[in-house]
């Protein structure tokens, strides 16, 4: 028996969900996968410590945190079967315009000529 559970949303399993999946794949399988770059972001607070430690039985661990609240740290990157495309820090939260920034500097300068690059279009804030 197994008490692991996984969750869905409700509207997973809608017909217009399925739908737009089964819309989806037929779009994207044709694309080689040479051709296939992933985006990705991450956040990390630099104040962050372990919550748990090690140490003999019966023993408590004992460390330190910093007293202040640390500074958000923010990256993003790119990756392909060819390799890294690149990466990003940002000392705070991506925003729309921290994301055209990277999309413009870092990653469309590092594209060969056979690559095609699409998104949703951006508006100006």
């Amino acid at each position: 028996m197994t008490r692991k559970k996984t969750f869905r949303t409700t509207q997973a399993g809608t017909t217009k969900n399925l739908e737009k999946r089964l819309d989806y794949w037929e779009n994207v399988r044709y694309i080689q996968t040479k051709n296939l770059v992933f985006l990705d972001e991450t956040a990390i607070n630099l104040a962050m410590t372990r919550t748990y430690g090690r140490s003999a039985k019966g023993n408590r661990v004992y460390d330190t945190r910093p007293y202040e609240r640390g500074t958000n740290l923010t990256l993003i990157g790119a990756i392909s079967l060819s390799g890294f495309f690149g990466i990003m820090t940002i000392d705070s939260g991506i925003s729309k315009n921290v994301f055209q920034v990277f999309i413009e500097q870092v990653l469309l300068p590092r594209f060969m000529a056979w690559c095609m690059f699409g998104s949703e279009q951006f508006t100006s804030s």
